[in-house]
């Protein structure tokens, strides 16, 4: 579980293909201080788990449907990505509970500069549109931001400066294709409301959505 604070921009080293997946290598220096293997990192958003590290970088296997589900797949050596490490029982919960399953991958419609700051409008999935509320959370590209207004397949999304030069997001441009995760929590409540399952609030649901000891 991440909370989509991007602590660090890594930088693509290699991009190997492996069969139906592939390996990444990203140069690191902060998220490595207590790496171990095993640990899980969120690339863009995406919670994937670290097989290979040392002093400067690490690698993680991308298996092949996240390749279909994701943009990893168009990551190419050179380029930059937002990285976060799990989320730990006593961190604070700058953002809002990011899962690191991405649910689809929007498009970047329009760009506007305002005072320094950038509104973004993205075309989405249609499937997604119950998931998402104004004034909502939403995780793009692994960064916890706030929905500013929902219509139809479209949403919009205002970034200040702060965010722009402390990810990846101040590097997007119009035509860009973005990983998209909503909030887990809007999810088991369109559950709970269609009745289209049988779930309770379980000590298990309670954990999923951060509420545990």
């Amino acid at each position: 579980m991440f909370t989509g604070i991007v602590e660090e921009i890594g930088n693509v080293l290699n991009v190997s293909k492996q069969s139906n997946n592939v390996r990444l290598k990203i140069a690191a220096n902060k998220i490595l201080e207590d790496m171990e293997i095993g640990s899980s990192i969120s690339i863009n958003g995406v919670c994937l788990t670290a097989v290979k590290f040392k002093k400067g970088c690490f690698e993680v296997d991308v298996m092949e449907e996240t390749l279909q589900k994701t943009n990893l797949s168009s990551l190419h050596t050179g380029e930059k990505v937002n990285l976060e490490r799990a989320l730990m029982p006593t961190s604070r919960l700058g953002g809002h509970f990011v899962m690191g399953h991405i649910d689809g991958v929007g498009i970047i419609k329009n760009i506007i500069q305002k005072n320094g700051s950038k509104v973004w409008t993205i075309s989405f999935a249609k499937s997604l549109t119950d998931f998402m509320v104004s004034k909502g959370s939403i995780a793009i590209e692994g960064v916890s931001l706030t929905l500013v207004y929902v219509k139809n397949t479209e949403f919009t999304v205002a970034l200040i400066p702060h965010t722009l030069s402390n990810t990846t997001l101040g590097h997007k441009k119009a035509g860009d294709k973005i990983n998209v995760e909503v909030d887990i929590i809007s999810k088991h409540i369109k559950k709970f409301i269609t009745g289209n399952t049988n779930e309770k609030i379980t000590k298990h649901f309670l954990a999923e959505t951060g509420f545990n000891n």
